[in-house]
């Protein structure tokens, strides 16, 4: 099997892909939360469907934010329905709130969030407001713009990568997960300043380049760089970093032995990196498992994709 092949085969999520999508694909791909769904359709639409345990199948509701969908009148859970005007869409996630990325490179953000992970917030704002917004039911485009390429999000922080391979994230950031080293201080206009836990608008990660693939967890972040390499950062007490320690890092921090990576996926409170030739390796422990490996681990030498 040649790379090529081998790259093919991860296009099934959760893993983030070496070749992130910049245009449309001839192939639905589906875009998951614990509460929502996202279908992208091959020609850049997005459909959206309820999936809260707690909703009854058939039942109408009154539409939630995550969907999406301009208002809040009553929806059935477990339905399909289209996002009203997006269209040219080629990658999405969807954590607390839902993200999509147009052709263009812009990001739509919607939902109800209350840790600035909505990322519509601009400085100013929030500098003379003192809050975030913390609801639309609207995609609404990003406070900060940049031209990218993939968006990925789990919980309450989100990672977005540039179409020059570099990184932003905003949303909660008291473990570390944005990168950006130690959260800084708002100068607000109506109190008094002090850092709060998260940044309601887009930040670039420094001294972070050449970046071909992002995951996010729920509350670490990964990276793969384009020499194969994979940066890790945000909590770390289950080893999630992949530095041989369990302390939290606020910085891109290399992955200790991992080498020739061609994907990268995070979810929880574990990292994944998949390499070629073969040799899948991992970062991890959940909460309820009774090993924690805190470096990499080799798979199953022969594995041909990882999920």
């Amino acid at each position: 099997m040649n790379r090529r092949r081998a790259l093919s085969l991860l296009s099934v999520l959760p893993f983030a892909r070496l070749d992130a999508q910049t245009k449309t694909t001839g192939r639905h791909r589906v875009a998951l939360s614990q509460t929502v769904g996202l279908l992208l359709a091959p020609d850049g639409t997005v459909q959206v469907w309820g999936c809260d345990p707690g909703s009854s199948a058939g039942t109408p509701e009154p539409a939630a934010d995550r969907l999406g969908l301009g208002h809040n009148n009553p929806v059935s859970a477990r339905t399909l329905y289209p996002v009203p005007g997006l269209t040219n869409v080629v990658a999405a996630a969807a954590g607390t709130g839902c993200f999509a990325v147009l052709a263009d490179g812009r990001i739509l953000a919607w939902g109800s969030t209350g840790s600035g992970e909505l990322g519509i917030t601009p400085r100013e704002e929030f500098e003379t407001r003192a809050q975030p917004r913390m609801r639309t039911n609207t995609p609404t485009p990003l406070a900060v713009r940049f031209d990218a390429v993939d968006v990925a999000s789990q919980s309450d922080h989100v990672m977005a990568r540039g179409r020059d391979g570099t990184v932003y994230t905003w949303g909660r950031g008291d473990s570390g997960q944005l990168g950006i080293g130690p959260l800084p201080e708002v100068a607000f206009k109506t109190r008094s300043a002090r850092v709060e836990p998260f940044v309601p608008y887009p930040v670039r990660v420094p001294d972070l380049a050449r970046v071909t693939a992002i995951g996010a967890g729920a509350r670490h972040s990964v990276a793969l760089l384009a020499d194969g390499t994979v940066r890790a950062w945000g909590e770390n007490r289950f080893g999630q970093v992949g530095d041989g320690t369990t302390t939290n890092r606020d910085r891109p921090t290399m992955v200790t032995g991992v080498r020739d990576a061609v994907a990268v996926a995070a979810a929880g409170s574990f990292t994944v990196a998949l390499t070629w030739p073969p040799s899948p390796v991992e970062a991890r422990s959940s909460p309820g498992d009774r090993t924690r490996t805190t470096r990499p681990a080799a798979g199953a030498a022969a594995a041909r994709q990882v999920s």
